[in-house]
């Protein structure tokens, strides 16, 4: 058996997986991108949860907020963090209650609100994109892996 086979069907997987991932994701923010109404508005924080650790040195945080369009009614809604704090809304949030807002959309299906996004339309239509992009790049990758695998065994045959 030749060593690199064990090798290329890792790599297989690997790109499979990745693949899988990177499109299914992207779809759905493209879904949500497309499909829904993105209306700008101004988000009132009632409180936050972090920070937490999203990945290795990405630190995020959760935040309660109300929004101009949607009146009392609250939405969950990740928002930026450092190691130390939430940096979303500013710092002197406690004491000066105009610290407490930040711009935001309020995405709408069916013309009912359905959440609330920091990221804008535009952007989560990019990220979407470049998603479907790499996970299309991978899924080439795993093409190629397919093809090495395949032709080792063939070659092993002889």
């Amino acid at each position: 058996m030749n060593p690199i086979l064990p090798v290329l069907g890792f790599v297989s997987f690997c790109c499979l997986a990745t693949t899988c991932v990177m499109l299914g994701v992207g779809i759905k923010f493209l879904k949500d991108a497309t499909e829904k109404e993105w209306r700008d508005a101004t988000c009132y924080r009632q409180a936050e949860d972090g920070p937490k650790t999203a990945g290795k040195n990405v630190y995020k945080c959760v935040y309660t907020v109300t929004t101009s369009l949607t009146g009392a009614t609250t939405y969950n809604m990740d928002g930026k963090a450092n190691r130390d704090r939430c940096t979303e809304f500013s710092t002197s949030c406690g004491q000066d209650p105009g610290g407490c807002r930040a711009d935001c959309y309020v995405v709408y299906e069916d013309d009912e609100p359905q959440s609330v996004s920091i990221v804008s339309q535009t952007e989560s239509t990019v990220a979407a994109i470049v998603l479907i992009v790499f996970g299309c790049v991978t899924g080439l990758a795993l093409l190629v892996s397919c093809g090495l695998f395949l032709r080792l065994m063939c070659v092993g045959q002889d």
